[in-house]
């Protein structure tokens, strides 16, 4: 697959930190954000929205209203027509993408599990984690029990895209291996889609 490579580069965007009424700087900010895939045909109108440090915001909306626009412009795939995304007070196009997308973590509703053991797909992305990290997350999303049932426990190879793993396991496998880069900005796209209530809680709460 030969796709074209995507510069890395930042743009000279306008100034202003996001700042809210008790001067903390927001983790994420919208600003009048105009943004369409093709000309003429916006996507998003003049959306605006902050996330304070450490909150929780909640995006509800039919199916196409713009809800994963808004991920892809928060993660830099694209920019806006107008506005500006801010990310801890700096405008995104001002960040090297690389660096940008090294802060976030993002936890989709069908969540990837490789090939390999169950160690292997919670440390990928951090592959110098201790084995007390390691173990944190587990007990975060509520992996303990499973990991305790598996023959070898982390080092349970768990096949072909997780086969060995229910959804909802491979759900909360994903967020710990999120959990475990410490994110700066944590995105949810429907993530306990695959968890029953208990699970689903005890999520909530750790996140």
């Amino acid at each position: 697959l030969s796709l074209p490579r995507e510069a890395d580069g930042s743009a000279a965007p306008a100034t202003g930190a996001g700042h809210d009424v008790r001067g903390a700087v927001a983790a994420l900010e919208f600003r009048d954000v105009w943004f369409g895939y093709e000309p003429g045909r916006p996507v998003l109108r003049g959306v605006s929205f902050r996330v304070p440090p450490r909150g929780h915001v909640a995006l509800i909306g039919r199916s196409g209203a713009g809800k994963s626009t808004v991920f892809a412009l928060a993660e830099r795939f694209y920019d806006p027509d107008r506005g500006q995304v801010l990310c801890h007070g700096r405008d995104v196009r001002a960040v090297a993408r690389g660096e940008h997308r090294a802060g976030i973590g993002l936890v989709e509703q069908h969540a990837p599990v490789l090939h390999g053991t169950l160690l292997h797909n919670l440390t990928y992305a951090r592959p110098e984690a201790s084995d007390d990290e390691v173990r944190r997350v587990v007990e975060l999303a509520s992996l303990t029990d499973l990991v305790s049932r598996l023959p070898d426990g982390l080092d349970t190879e768990v096949g072909e895209h997780g086969a060995l793993l229910s959804g909802g396991e491979r759900q909360r496998v994903a967020i710990a291996r999120s959990l475990l880069t410490r994110p700066r900005l944590l995105l949810l796209d429907e993530p306990t889609a695959h968890l029953d209530p208990v699970n689903e809680a005890a999520l909530a709460r750790a996140i």
